[in-house]
């Protein structure tokens, strides 16, 4: 879509046409799903569920949010919003806390203990969150123990970048949390 037409479409979804609201969100929609597919450890139902969520935003609050007038601004901030909504999911799902499942077990009553374990988490992801989106796959893969040929077929990288990125990505991330107090 040229920046005239973008211009003229936005501003008819935004008075609501119905028409013109159409064609963003299906664009959005496009442009969220092609986002997504660089998070190759999603499912197709997460990556389908993310894409939707970012139409849902658009909707809400996010078509009148946006600041730029030209489609290729449109693209980068669908384009984010997609890509926070995938880290935003790698972060609160299961892949930290199959990290910590040792310390989860192990947490008592004791509101002190867990605090503590709760700021261990959120440090390591933190420290975890910096790594790019690729080694921050393969990190929480091999944390969960998955077989290597299971990751080649996943990621389509070859096994021996798959090894010598998640020991990079290791090191990353012990560094970082000696650097924070936590090993």
């Amino acid at each position: 879509m040229q920046n005239d037409a973008f211009a003229a479409v936005l501003d008819a979804a935004r008075a609501g046409r119905a028409d013109a609201l159409g064609t963003l969100m299906q664009d959005a929609t496009g442009l969220a799903w092609r986002a997504l597919l660089r998070f190759r450890t999603l499912s197709e139902a997460q990556r389908e569920d993310l894409a939707h969520d970012v139409v849902l935003r658009l909707l809400e609050r996010g078509l009148h949010q946006f600041d730029g007038g030209t489609a290729l601004e449109w693209r980068a901030y669908v384009r984010r919003m997609a890509v926070n909504g995938a880290i935003s999911l790698m972060r609160r799902g299961d892949w930290e806390l199959t990290v910590f499942w040792d310390l989860e077990v192990a947490a008592d009553d004791d509101p002190g203990q867990q605090a503590v374990e709760r700021e261990a988490m959120r440090m390591l992801a933190d420290c975890v969150s910096v790594l790019p989106v690729l080694d921050q796959e393969i990190f929480w893969m091999r944390t969960r123990e998955l077989p290597y040929n299971e990751m080649v077929e996943r990621l389509g990288v070859p096994q021996g970048t798959i090894a010598s990125k998640y020991n990079r990505a290791r090191d990353k991330v012990t560094h970082c949390l000696e650097e924070v107090g936590l090993v």
